[in-house]
């Protein structure tokens, strides 16, 4: 084997050019593909960091019980599918304290809410039974008044000092005493910092439900129980078909619409590898030919068929190995590249390859390369009359086949990979040039919210932002600055969102998701040309 080993080596170093174009294009085709597997398996394969993730399900366009908390907690004891439910609302709110202010994401849960994740804090405790309450909506602070923080929020706030328990923090406003430190990488639902406990409200809809299923309960079953459920509960077809209820499980839920496409893009690296292979096992066919003289020398002077066959397969293995090691690094970039796209919903995930499963994925797709480049010059080498029919002629009917055979299967793997590429990129450019009905060349955009601070009442709010808006119109190169306050239909009127929008800040990602629960003000500023 070390003898096959360094004399591959010396046929590299005779052709050095085939060699690296080989590599070169088993390095894209293997890269791609193992950076692929490493981005679904953080989405879709990778267990969910709670206890026992296969029996947590998301209910969607689904919502209990909830007029009151008496109401939810006897829903969720009595139902025949279920061990346990919560339910949460999460949202926007300022933080802040005697030396800091900030804008965090947070969290009102029903009291459950970590036993039915299985998530115990790494320090303190969670909440009490009870310790939701029926309120006036998001400013309730619960019966007790506390809060659950971050580890992150707490090494940034207090330095991870343990006597952060029983501190205050003030979520717009609201004081709230804290109980428990979560344990590292918990972030959910949607990077939360803060957990608070939940004030129930008559016509409150923004909240989110997860359950576990009853163990021997089959997700067949838990989905007709489901159905049943929604039905009798809705007492309206034509309700329920608008609203589409469904139960998934939690992990499906946190993946999304990346789902389908991580699996899409899956699909079509694997055809990359495919032409990749059929492009280098033409070139090791041609070449192979182009030895058959040494073959012959070979065999005349006792090499084995076994022999030749292995000297092959080496050559093979050490061109997918070296492939493979380069493929790895591009692998790493395209993991890298799609946390910035697509950031994993659970702090305790993350996209990379440093992991049994993708390493186990790499090896076998390197193994399954090696077959795939070595076995039809392996084939040819084997066949002993083959010899003299190359040195008679170098374009016999077998490899005229053969070869005729991977162009034509390259050239089909080409076509359907160019006629998928050409199909997404026209929906692509089509949405991207999509006429929203206003121009935004020029705009910009920023948010502060005023909840919990001293200029939160409705008549120094105006003013605020009436001043604002003064300052931005008088920056240099601004032409016109404007804002807009609109009120959501359904919202309750004690709900309120605040924010200014300016040009001095740059560019913004949109609004969060559940801004449409609250009040909204909005400014915008247009740059001079």
């Amino acid at each position: 084997m070390l003898q096959d080993f360094k004399y591959a080596l010396r046929v590299w170093a005779k052709r050095p050019w085939p060699t690296v174009f080989a590599i070169a294009a088993l390095a894209i085709g293997l890269g791609a593909t193992i950076g692929v597997f490493g981005v679904v398996n953080a989405l879709l394969l990778r267990s969910i960091p709670f206890y026992q993730p296969d029996r947590l399900a998301q209910f969607q366009q689904f919502i209990p019980p909830h007029d009151s908390a008496k109401q939810f907690h006897e829903w969720r004891q009595h139902s025949d599918y279920l061990t346990d439910a919560a339910l949460f609302e999460e949202i926007h709110a300022n933080l802040n304290g005697a030396t800091y202010a900030s804008r965090v994401h947070v969290a009102q849960t029903t009291w459950n809410f970590f036993f039915v994740l299985g998530v115990q804090p790494l320090l303190g405790t969670g909440f009490e039974p009870d310790e939701d309450v029926d309120g006036k909506g998001w400013g309730t602070p619960g019966r007790n008044a506390v809060a659950v923080i971050s580890y992150g929020l707490w090494q940034q706030l207090f330095g991870g000092d343990p006597k952060a328990l029983g501190a205050t923090v003030r979520v717009d406003g609201v004081a709230l005493t804290v109980v428990g430190i979560a344990p590292p990488g918990f972030n959910y639902p949607s990077n939360a910092s803060v957990w608070k406990p939940a004030a129930f409200s008559t016509g409150n809809n923004g909240w989110q439900t997860i359950a576990r299923l009853k163990p021997g309960v089959s997700w067949a079953q838990a989905k007709g129980a489901f159905a049943v459920e929604t039905e009798r509960q809705s007492g309206n077809s034509a309700s329920r078909d608008r609203l589409w209820p469904a139960m998934t499980s939690l992990q499906d839920a946190l993946a999304g619409p990346a789902k389908k496409a991580s699996q899409m893009l899956l699909w079509a690296v694997a055809l990359i590898l495919l032409i990749a292979c059929t492009n280098v096992a033409s070139l090791l066919l041609a070449n192979t030919t182009d030895r058959a003289s040494e073959m012959q020398i070979r065999y005349a002077l006792g090499a084995t068929r076994a022999r030749l066959v292995r000297q092959q397969l080496v050559e093979c293995l050490l061109l997918s190995s070296v492939a493979t090691l380069a493929g790895l690094l591009l692998a790493s970039w395209i993991t890298t590249l799609a946390a910035k796209i697509e950031p994993l919903p659970l702090g305790g995930l993350s996209y990379s390859i440093l992991n049994g499963r993708v390493l186990t994925f790499a090896l076998i797709v390197s193994g399954m390369t090696v077959l795939a480049l070595g076995i039809l010059p392996a084939l040819q080498v084997g066949r002993r009359s083959s010899w003299r029919e190359r040195l008679a002629s170098r374009h016999s009917q077998s490899s005229r086949c053969l070869r005729d055979g991977l162009v034509g299967a390259q050239v089909m793997l080409t076509m359907i990979l160019l006629a998928s590429s050409v199909c997404v990129g026209n929906a692509f450019t089509h949405l991207m040039q999509m006429n929203r009905g206003y121009d935004t060349d020029g705009i910009v955009t920023a948010n502060v919210s005023l909840d919990g601070s001293a200029q939160q009442s409705n008549k120094r709010q105006l003013a605020y932002f009436e001043e604002v808006l003064e300052r931005i119109r008088q920056l240099p190169g601004i032409r016109s600055a404007s804002a807009t306050e609109g009120k959501y239909v359904g919202v309750p009127g004690s709900s309120r969102y605040t924010g200014c929008r300016g040009s001095d800040v740059g560019p913004l990602p949109p609004d969060d998701f559940f801004t449409w629960q609250r009040w909204l003000f909005r400014g915008f500023a247009r740059r001079k040309a």
